[in-house]
């Protein structure tokens, strides 16, 4: 059986405790390993299920005939799109989703609400001087994984991108004219490339925590003056990335970003007979953003949207948000917020 047991943080550069991130249910058995990819030794979770789900279901159950009405979890597993009766009342699907319609129609202006699984992937990998951070290569106490958190600092050196799959942004971290370069790579296996530019001041900060899978949270900032010297591309505070992946709501990760999310439930699936034990309730989330002064913003699962948060022009997208019920598999939550 798999157990989640979460340490106090280990900071690199810091000395504040890294906020703990809650939850492995106990007596939780692992799930097949087509459900959630595999870790490689270079950058974490494979992106083997960064395609949509195969199969669509209707944007709004609601609005579909009782007999037309399909389902897929985009997982592969015993969902053929038949739909049974409940005996409580209700539709079922075949994994025992219920279709209960309670949900408003949707607003004409609004984006399309879908029941519907998502499954893109998020991790990165860090490359130091001293050695690598990732996944494989967390810090250990007696054998068990400790949660990682650092900061760092420095130059844009260079920034490549893999349309659909990575961005690779290079840092020199040196802090004076006199010392060699202190370079610092951040591979990001990601659906959302996205671009820094070079000469930029910038600060990185990272999470890396275990679980059945590692959790990730990454934040890439522009920094208007950097070791007394004022930033040749802009002077303007601002952020170029938010990565998070396996948290329903980073909020303490969030804070020096003005932005708070947060999960809020569809109403897709309301039974929960046979789960393992879990923080939500089983359904389809969307997330929910907000910052002062800003409208806040619905972002449904698998869609990017456009934000003004700060006066800065950003694209918010939503990888997947949802609970399964399903032992050991409660990571799936993942967004990312591209700045303009």
């Amino acid at each position: 059986m798999a157990h989640r047991t979460l340490l106090p943080g280990v900071f690199v550069m810091l000395s504040a405790c890294s906020p703990a991130y809650n939850t492995s249910p106990d007596g939780a058995a692992p799930i097949d390993a087509s459900d959630v990819g595999a870790l490689d030794a270079e950058a974490g979770a494979d992106l083997r299920d960064v395609s949509s789900p195969d199969t669509a279901a209707p944007s709004n159950p609601t609005d579909a005939p009782v007999d037309s009405v399909s389902w897929s979890d985009g997982d592969g597993g015993g969902n053929d799109g038949h739909v049974a009766s409940d005996p409580e009342g209700g539709l079922l699907d075949s994994d025992a989703h219920v279709l209960d319609g309670d949900a408003a129609p949707l607003d004409g202006d609004a984006p399309p609400l879908s029941c519907e699984w998502t499954h893109e992937r998020l991790s990165f990998a860090v490359t130091l001087p001293g050695g690598i951070h990732d996944c494989p290569r967390l810090p250990t106490d007696g054998g068990r994984q400790l949660a990682m958190h650092e900061l760092l600092s420095g130059v844009v050196r260079a920034n490549t991108t893999h349309a659909g799959t990575s961005s690779v942004l290079t840092i020199d971290t040196c802090v004076s004219d006199g010392c060699g370069a202190q370079i610092a790579t951040i591979d990001v296996k990601t659906p959302t490339p996205f671009t820094v530019p070079v000469g930029a001041y910038v600060e990185a900060e990272y999470w890396i925590e275990p679980s059945f899978m590692c959790t990730y949270f990454l934040r890439i900032s522009n920094l208007p003056e950097w070791n007394g010297r004022k930033n040749p591309i802009s002077d303007v505070a601002k952020t170029y990335l938010v990565a998070s992946d396996g948290f329903s709501a980073p909020t303490s990760k969030m804070a020096s970003t003005g932005i708070a999310v947060s999960p809020t439930r569809l109403g897709c699936a309301t039974r929960d007979g046979g789960s393992c034990g879990t923080q939500v309730p089983l359904d389809s989330y969307t997330f929910e953003f907000s910052a002062s002064g800003s409208p806040a913003l619905t972002v449904p699962m698998g869609q990017s949207l456009p934000w003004v948060v700060s006066g800065q022009n950003v694209i918010v997208r939503n990888h997947r948000s949802y609970e399964s019920g399903k032992c050991d598999d409660y990571w799936n939550w993942a967004f990312t917020i591209l700045g303009q």
